[in-house]
């Protein structure tokens, strides 16, 4: 049988033969990488069902296929693969946890293709946060990477072009910071300095108000971090990046410097009082 549209390759997706799958997939990769092959099925939603599920299969090669196709499909169907975005993101995070760094990839170029044509980046961002409590340490670890790309990528609200409010992540990232796996530790807090790079001391402060209870030699370590980026001047929250339109935060509030956070916090870990930000950002 010739497969020459979405129709012909639809029964075959469900074989239980992988040696059968992988062909299949092959061939449908195939397909799709000619972009005058058409995309119409008669039931394209059973279509993309049986694809999704191929992200759950034991072998890699087949869940990365998978994961290719749906990335070739966010492409080409744009707003109309929307419906399926959080049957999707699930099986998604679990790939971002695979131990093949092809699978991982693969994963992450799919959400990247979700973000630029089906949806906004801070939608599917905020659809992956169960990936910060993900059981697998290596999908934790693999998110906060992910999101690092994504600030470079995006920016954060405030500054020239910014597309992303990083606050929601914030509470997650802290937690990993004594998460169990070592490699999930650093990352996390790498991320964290990463976002200080953008909003500045929004962040320090709202970590010194609702996160002062974590461990004090980790807090120290965190805040040192903060200091050496503020000192050297190694942040994006320059003033060319700033939006300067008005001095009001979608949040409320003004940013404090060193000297302004209060005495409370300054009991839990030492503070070097001679940096002061004038700007203002959003979180």
């Amino acid at each position: 049988m010739a497969l020459n549209n979405l129709d012909t390759f639809l029964p075959l997706l469900s074989t239980p033969d992988t040696k059968k799958k992988l062909q299949i997939g092959s061939d449908l990769l195939n397909y799709l990488s000619i972009e005058d092959n058409s995309l119409e099925c008669e039931n394209l939603s059973a279509f993309i069902d049986l694809i999704i599920h191929w992200l759950n299969n034991s072998n890699f090669k087949v869940a990365q296929n998978g994961l290719e196709v749906l990335a070739h499909f966010a492409v080409r169907l744009k707003e109309d693969l929307r419906p399926y975005t959080s049957s999707i993101i699930g099986p998604t995070i679990d790939r971002l946890g695979d131990s093949k760094a092809c699978v991982r990839e693969q994963a992450k170029i799919l959400l990247n293709r979700l973000m630029t044509f089906v949806s906004s980046p801070q939608i599917i961002l905020e659809k992956l946060m169960p990936a910060f409590t993900h059981k697998n340490w290596k999908a934790r670890e693999e998110i906060c990477l992910f999101l690092q790309q994504c600030l470079l990528r995006y920016g954060v609200v405030g500054s020239t072009n910014g597309q992303l409010y990083v606050s929601k992540f914030v509470s997650s990232l802290v937690t990993l910071v004594s998460d169990p796996n070592v490699q999930v530790r650093d990352t996390s807090m790498t991320t964290l300095v990463e976002i200080y790079k953008h909003v500045g001391d929004r962040l320090r402060n709202e970590i010194l108000r609702k996160h002062a209870n974590m461990q004090q030699h980790k807090l120290q370590t965190l805040i040192a971090k903060f200091d050496e980026i503020a000192q050297t001047g190694d942040a994006t929250t320059v003033s060319s990046r700033i939006n300067n339109a008005n001095n009001k935060f979608v949040t409320g509030g003004l940013i404090m410097g060193n000297q302004q956070i209060s005495e409370a916090y300054q009991s839990r870990v030492h503070l070097k009082a001679n940096i002061v930000y004038p700007f203002h950002y959003h979180l």
